[in-house]
């Protein structure tokens, strides 16, 4: 929260007044301390010229609800081999966490370019997590997935309850989501734009969001497009498939 922020006007050139008023002013006193939210951190202290994304009022509004939902480091769960794994923990400058499901054509599509992403990045200071959505949840299930799509080194759990998806609000598979240092949400939504839509997929990616967005996190960069729409498979609700049940 900012506080005890103080405006002081400028004193006017003397207009033929008594040319004391301005010498015998008590000096203003600095103003105490205050707290700056880590997302306008950079700007403190730059005037507005100099930064012209300033202007653009959606960015803004979605860096500061992105901001608004930092995540529980501490949350843990069980990879898939059993293993103790906390998603959200960023050991270097980042941690990307990859929403998918071994059975939606678009997540399987993107496994190549994942497993580029987490060895191209993490060699810049981004870990890499694999969170799968399949219902009802089968670990064996996604291990001859991993095996089947040659996944090495990167740790994958299952989220049957839903737990990590609804702390990042990530809602379809495949989807991206860049976690900082501080906890803090950085880019949510596709890899690229390879999907226009379902069934419609381009020659080639045009427009690489996850790159571009992991390029200034691990630079110390604002992220330009900090959020996207994915396009692929919808996560079930746990409590949805448990009524269909």
């Amino acid at each position: 929260m900012l506080r005890d922020i103080s405006l002081v006007a400028a004193t006017p050139p003397d207009s033929g007044g008594d040319s004391r008023a301005n010498t015998l002013r008590s000096p203003v006193p600095p103003s105490p301390p205050f707290t700056v939210h880590p997302i306008i951190r950079p700007f403190v202290g730059k005037p507005l010229q100099t930064l012209p994304k300033l202007r653009n009022t959606p960015l803004m509004v979605n860096l500061f609800f992105l901001a608004l939902l930092a995540v529980n480091p501490s949350l843990e769960v069980r990879d898939v081999h059993g293993r103790p794994f906390k998603p959200f923990r960023v050991e270097d400058k980042a941690r990307i966490l990859f929403f998918l499901s071994a059975e939606c054509p678009i997540s399987r599509f993107y496994a190549q370019e994942i497993q580029h992403l987490c060895k191209e990045y993490g060699a810049r200071g981004a870990g890499c997590g694999l969170i799968y959505e399949d219902l009802p949840v089968n670990a064996g299930a996604i291990r001859a997935h991993l095996d089947e799509f040659g996944y090495r080194g990167i740790p994958a759990t299952t989220d049957g309850a839903g737990k990590i998806a609804t702390q990042v609000n990530a809602t379809v598979t495949p989807e991206a989501v860049v976690i900082d240092r501080a906890g803090r949400i950085r880019y949510r939504g596709r890899i690229d734009n390879f999907y226009a839509d379902l069934g419609k997929p381009r020659l080639a990616a045009t427009v690489h969001d996850l790159r571009d967005a992991l390029d200034a996190v691990v630079t110390g960069r604002i992220v330009a497009q900090p959020e996207t729409t994915p396009v692929g498979c919808f996560i079930v609700s746990p409590d949805l498939f448990k009524e269909k049940k």
